[in-house]
């Protein structure tokens, strides 16, 4: 179970896409604190996935991952999707996320990153993304 945080629609709508295609459930967030309080309010997933920057709310990506890791038993890992290419050292080491995927998600990229954080991770269906 995936918590996506995005607040642009077109890069929503093709993260959901991508990873319905792959047998992943998906639940959208639209802004860095909604992802909090989901969090906050014991909503549980296996993983977030969370865009660099939101366009309202006040609080970008790496603040959010600061404030996830201030609340008691958080463990779940978090990716960052960003535009920004050849950040893996920005984003992984210095702020903390446990991966970074550049925009836009693709079926490969997921593949490829999403068994780096998450153990035993199977997917489920793999159909061609329309």
């Amino acid at each position: 179970k995936i918590l996506i945080g995005d607040y642009n629609k077109s890069s929503v709508s093709n993260s959901v896409s991508v990873l319905e295609s792959l047998g992943l459930k998906v639940t959208i967030a639209k802004s860095g604190k909604e992802i909090i309080n989901r969090i906050e309010t014991g909503e549980k997933y296996d993983l977030i996935i969370t865009n660099n920057i939101y366009d309202r709310g006040g609080i970008d990506g790496p603040e959010m991952l600061n404030n996830l890791k201030e609340i008691d038993g958080f463990n779940i890992p978090v990716i960052v999707l960003t535009v920004s290419e050849n950040a893996r050292d920005k984003f992984v080491h210095y702020y903390g996320f446990n991966e970074y995927i550049t925009k836009l998600l693709t079926q490969e990229k997921v593949i490829e990153t999403l068994p780096k954080v998450i153990k035993d991770l199977e997917f489920k269906k793999i159909s061609s993304k329309s």
